[in-house]
Formats: C-alpha cells, sequence, structure tokens
C-alpha cells in the first residue's frame, strides 16, 4: 500500500508548499478497532486534499497522506505517546502530551464522539505494532515532506509551507478546550507569530477574506508538529496551518460531501490562485 502521494511538481515556480497529512482512508489490514466506520472515520479530515485540489494545476506541490491519522498521526512527535497504552516496551522513552491524554497522540487510543468518548482498541496495542505504524507510515511521510520543503527552499531561498487540515463545527470532549464551543470558519495557526512570517499569517488571512471566509488567528488552534518541526522564519521557512470548519463544505452526521462542496472548493482554488500570484510578485528577482 502507498504511504503518500505527491500532485504537481516536485519544485514549484514560487516557494510555495501545500500538505494534507489527516485526509486519508486507506485503512491498513492491521487496524482492528473496537469501533465501527461511522466513528473511526470522524477522524478523518475529509476530503480536505480535493478542497486544495487545485494547487497541483496551479504548479503548486500537494503532498498527502494515504493512510488515515487515526493509525497513525504525522502531526505528532514520534514520541507522543502514553504509556498505559502501550503492551511491552518502546525502544525510546514516551513523552506524551495533553493531547496523547486526550486519546489522540501519534498512535489514536479513543474513538472520536458523538456519541461519547469511548476507547478505541479493546487493548492496549502491543509495542512491536506500534514501532511498525511509526516505521512503515510517520517516518516516510514526515521524510518526503521534509525532502520536499528542503529541495524548494534549495530552489528560491524559502519556502512557505501550508498545513491544511478540517475542524469539527463545535468541539467536543476530544478538544483541549472542552465540549460544546463553536469554531470560526478558519483558523490560521502560526504558533503566536513564531512559525512563520507575519506579514505571511497576514496575507493568507487577507486573501480567504477576500473569498468571504471568516478567519481566526491562533484561536482555538495554533498549529501542531508539522508547524513546529519546520518553523523557521529566520532560517526562511514559514510554516501555516490551516483549519476549515466542516460544515462549510461537509455533512458531519453522514461523512459526506454537502451541496456546498464545489463552491467552497473553488473560492479555495481562487485563494490559492491569488497566493500564488501574490507571492510570484513578491520573489520576482
Amino acid at each position: 500500500m502507498s504511504v503518500f502521494a505527491l500532485e504537481g511538481p516536485a519544485t514549484s515556480m514560487i516557494p510555495l508548499v501545500l500538505d494534507s497529512p489527516h485526509s486519508g482512508f486507506d485503512y491498513p489490514a492491521d487496524f482492528k478497532p473496537a469501533v465501527g466506520p461511522e466513528r473511526y472515520r470522524r477522524a478523518e479530515d475529509f476530503a480536505v486534499d480535493e478542497l486544495f485540489g487545485s494547487a497541483p494545476l496551479l504548479g503548486i506541490p500537494l503532498l498527502k497522506a494515504l493512510f488515515p491519522r487515526i493509525y497513525v498521526d504525522v502531526n505528532r512527535a514520534r514520541s507522543d505517546i502514553a504509556p498505559s497504552s502501550v503492551s511491552g516496551t518502546l525502544p525510546f522513552t514516551p513523552a506524551p502530551s495533553a493531547k496523547a491524554s486526550l486519546g489522540k497522540g501519534v498512535i489514536w487510543t479513543k474513538a472520536p464522539p458523538p456519541p461519547e468518548l469511548t476507547d478505541l482498541y479493546a487493548e492496549p496495542l502491543a509495542a512491536a505494532d506500534i514501532i511498525h505504524r511509526l516505521d512503515t507510515y510517520w517516518t516516510p511521510y514526515r521524510d518526503a515532506l521534509a525532502n520536499l520543503l528542503r529541495g524548494v527552499h534549495t530552489t528560491h531561498g524559502r519556502v512557505y509551507y501550508i498545513d491544511c487540515h478540517s475542524m469539527q463545527s463545535v468541539s467536543t470532549e476530544m478538544h483541549e478546550e472542552g465540549a460544546g464551543i463553536a469554531r470560526p470558519e478558519i483558523v490560521l495557526g502560526d504558533r503566536d507569530g513564531t512559525s512563520c512570517a507575519p506579514e505571511f499569517t497576514q496575507l493568507v488571512a487577507r486573501l480567504l477574506e477576500e473569498q468571504g471566509f471568516e478567519v481566526s488567528v491562533n484561536v482555538p488552534y495554533k498549529g501542531a508538529d508539522l508547524v513546529v518541526a519546520h518553523g523557521y522564519p529566520a532560517a526562511g521557512t514559514h510554516a501555516l496551518q490551516v483549519e476549515v470548519r466542516r460544515n462549510l463544505y461537509m455533512d458531519e452526521a453522514t461523512l459526506t460531501r454537502s451541496a456546498d462542496f464545489d463552491a467552497v472548493r473553488a473560492r479555495f482554488g481562487a485563494f490559492l490562485a491569488a497566493l500564488r500570484d501574490r507571492l510570484a510578485e513578491l520573489t520576482a528577482p
């Protein structure tokens, strides 16, 4: 089974790269949850790769994971796992974050609500199975992204990386802020201005607002591990996370595209075209 797909050029005419690390839905044969797909598929960033699918047509590389995040989450640190969720000994020291305590570390242990938060597996996973997931999926994806960003940076002397995600319209008990909080339409996360130049965040926000989107910055999402790993603006590597509220384009109950899907996708296409043109102006010799 393929781990990821790179659509578009390996090196673009402008220093811009997109990825969709959570939209994969090729479930490996050894994924044996204690709940059905109506529960575990809620973890997917459903069709986010399609929302931003015009990127390759615009000459912008789009890297996407083909495996599901609930199996192994490439937007978490490799060690972000609760020791209690493992049977056996791992060859590294677990360093669980707050997300791992909520059941969504690098290896998810909880099934997303609704109706309620429940265990994803009937028993802890074997350490050997966890290492297999990390070595076979997590590492190849992270290496592919790092190589892609490095290549664009080498060509242009800088790179702007947009990490694309979706979010539930209303928070649940699986979220740090607690359940029942409505989300804005778009959330940009730049780690409080540390993972990319503030001017880039402002540019993306303005172009999204021109497409009619409501945009929030760093609330409630500041950016997770991929932005942390690749956000070094002083070195010319700018990383920005984008979260899209799911009810803009899908039915969250049935996990299907809504009647608005094509229109929302077109708005993101127009946004990407405008961003491409603006970056071409800013980076022209």
